[in-house]
């Protein structure tokens, strides 16, 4: 069964160049600039070409994890207090909570994003509607003449 390999343009930009080097229409040297890598370089992907194929040059890391990434369990269980205890706080707020109260030292837009995923969205607009109560005017200064 034929595995299925997903290809950037840049790599497949490669592949079409280094099969050129292979079928002798190119020089190693010639398609340095169209690699855009060193020739040191370009002799170690023509090498891969060579033994693994097109596959050779695919990135290695592709469908893996970040390697900074949280994992799912952390969001988990950062969704689960935001329903449980801080439904009513805002993202700032809610993550300045996380940090004093829970001990979970998360970035307000990693927060943020989290529950935006999740359909989470606090309503923005109470905080104008309730300034806009409490100010009131300023009798403009009118010097008698």
């Amino acid at each position: 069964m034929k595995e299925t390999i997903t290809l950037s343009s840049r790599e497949i930009q490669r592949i079409q160049v280094l099969e050129q080097v292979c079928r002798g229409v190119r020089t190693l040297v010639g398609s340095i600039p169209l690699l855009l890598v060193s020739y040191r370089q370009a002799k170690r992907l023509l090498g891969r070409n060579r033994e693994e194929g097109p596959a050779g040059l695919a990135h290695r890391r592709r469908g893996q994890r970040d390697h900074n990434a949280y994992r799912p369990e952390m969001r988990d269980r950062v969704l689960g207090l935001h329903q449980e205890r801080y439904a009513k706080f805002n993202d700032t707020h809610f993550v300045e909570m996380l940090a004093e109260r829970e001990e979970l030292r998360i970035g307000r837009e990693t927060v943020r994003g989290w529950l935006r995923q999740a359909g989470i969205r606090f309503p923005t607009h109470i905080g104008r509607v309730l300034g806009e109560l409490a100010i009131e005017p300023i009798p403009a200064f009118s010097p008698q003449a």
